[in-house]
C-alpha cells in the first residue's frame, strides 16, 4: 500500500530563506530598540550589514532574543555574533525559527535535510515501501523504524530539490526527538557512508498531518561527512586498488547474485543499538 504525506505546506515554510535584503533587527542591545540592516542568505549562515555607527559598545557575546522583521514576517535567533568591525558591522547567525513557542511541550516534529538528488533509501534497505507526496508524480522510498517509538523516514523531491524526512507517529518533546535524530542519522551514516548533517529544517505541529505549522526552526549547516568506504558498496570496483585481482573477481560474482542491503527490522535493530549505546555515538 502506498503512503502519502503532505509536505507541501513545509515546503512554502522554506520560502522565508530565499530573502535577499532589507531587515529590520529589534533587541540587538539594551540600548537602541532596533536598526535597519541588509540581509544575505548563505549556503549555511544568514548574515546581516549595517553601515553606520551604533552609539553603544559592541558585544563580541551572541546576542540573544533578536526579533527579525523580514518581508512582511517575522524571524527570532538567539545566536546573533558580530563578526566584522568596524565599518561594515556584520553579524551572522546559523539557527532561526519562525516563532516563539514553549519547546518543553510535546509537538508532532518532523525534519527535514537537504541531501544530493541521486541518495536513496532503497540502495541500501531492501523492503523500502512506496511513498507519494502532494502535486508530483515522483514516487518516493520509505521507512518505518520501530523502536520504542514509530518513525517513518523517506527521501522525496520537490520541484529541483531532494530531501530525506524523519517524523515520529506520536508527539514528543525536541529533547526527545534530537535524540532518535542523532541515533537514526547515525545508523543511516553507518549503512550508506553518508553522515548527513546538512542544513536542516524543524517542523512542529499540533497535528500528524502538518496541516498547522506552529513553528520552524532553520539550522543552516553544511558539515555531513562523506565515507569513500561504505559497508554496503553501491560499487564493488571503487576497492579495486585495494584487493587482489581474485578476491576483487569473487566479490564482484558475488555482488551480482547478492545484494548487500539491510532489511527494515534490522535498520532498526541498529537503531536501537545506537540510541542505548554512548559508544557509538
Amino acid at each position: 500500500m502506498e503512503i502519502c504525506k503532505k509536505v507541501v505546506q513545509c515546503i512554502d515554510e522554506l520560502g522565508i530563506l530565499d530573502y535577499n535584503g532589507p531587515v529590520y533587527l529589534k533587541n540587538i542591545s539594551q540600548k537602541i530598540d532596533g536598526v535597519a540592516c541588509a540581509m544575505e542568505v548563505h549556503s549555511n549562515n544568514i548574515t546581516f550589514t549595517y553601515n553606520k555607527y551604533l552609539k553603544f559598545a559592541r558585544d563580541t557575546k551572541p546576542i540573544s532574543k533578536v526579533a527579525i522583521s523580514v518581508d512582511g514576517k517575522t524571524l527570532y535567533s538567539d545566536e546573533l555574533l558580530l563578526k566584522q568591525s568596524p565599518l561594515p558591522l556584520i553579524y551572522t547567525t546559523s539557527n532561526v525559527y519562525t516563532n516563539t513557542i514553549d519547546k518543553s511541550d510535546k509537538y508532532f516534529i518532523r525534519i527535514m535535510f537537504k541531501i544530493e538528488k541521486q541518495f536513496r533509501l532503497d540502495l541500501y534497505v531492501s523492503d523500502c515501501q512506496p511513498c507519494s507526496i502532494e502535486k508530483t508524480d515522483y514516487i518516493c522510498n520509505l521507512m518505518q523504524i520501530n523502536t520504542d517509538k514509530q518513525f517513518d523516514l523517506y527521501v522525496f523531491q520537490y520541484d529541483n530539490d531532494n530531501f530525506l524526512a524523519l517524523e515520529c507517529q506520536e508527539k514528543l518533546t525536541i529533547i526527545e526527538f534530537r535524540k532518535h535524530v542523532h541515533a537514526m542519522m547515525i545508523s543511516l551514516g553507518f549503512i550508506s557512508g553518508m553522515f548527513i548533517n546538512s542544513n536542516r529544517y524543524i517542523f512542529y505541529s499540533g497535528d500528524q498531518d502538518f496541516s498547522k505549522i506552529e513553528n520552524v526552526d532553520f539550522i543552516l549547516e553544511n558539515s555531513s561527512v562523506k565515507s569513500q568506504f561504505p559497508p554496503i558498496a553501491r560499487n564493488v570496483y571503487g576497492y579495486k586498488d585495494f584487493l587482489e585481482k581474485d578476491m576483487r573477481e569473487s566479490l564482484l560474482n558475488f555482488s551480482r547474485k547478492n545484494k548487500f542491503l539491510m532489511t527494515n527490522s534490522e535498520f532498526a535493530k541498529l537503531c536501537n543499538l545506537s540510541s542505548h549505546n554512548v559508544e557509538i555515538l
